[in-house]
């Protein structure tokens, strides 16, 4: 059995990435699983949880991109909503755990893929 038989995930789930952002325009999210609540860009003034590169988009496509529309992968809960917050991942290799101008304060779980 696949996890897929299982379940493709839920829209009343809510998943955030705490990563560089995330493509708001990329084909592989679906028109209502990007969630905009308050502030979503704890990296720059302008606001906009945009990805200025890819890690966010892909760590973001990974988890949630939509299945079966031949435009990139599909994620692992394709069905789950998004909420992408943007964080200054800058020399964050160095450093042993979140600070408060990368951290969201309510933030209750950071996830990163470097240690």
């Amino acid at each position: 059995m696949d996890a897929w038989d299982i379940t493709k995930g839920d829209p009343n789930v809510l998943v955030v990435v705490i990563d560089t952002g995330m493509d708001l325009t990329h084909p592989d999210w679906r028109p209502i699983s990007c969630a905009q609540r308050g502030r979503l860009d704890f990296a720059s003034a302008d606001g906009s949880p945009d990805d200025e590169g890819d890690h966010g988009t892909a760590c973001a496509g990974i988890a949630l991109a939509i299945q079966d529309n031949t435009a990139g992968v599909t994620g692992i809960a394709p069905h789950c909503r998004i909420m992408p917050l943007r964080v200054n991942l800058i020399g964050a290799r160095t450093r042993t755990g979140p600070t408060p101008s990368t951290t969201p304060p309510a933030a209750g779980l950071n996830s990163t893929g470097w240690s």
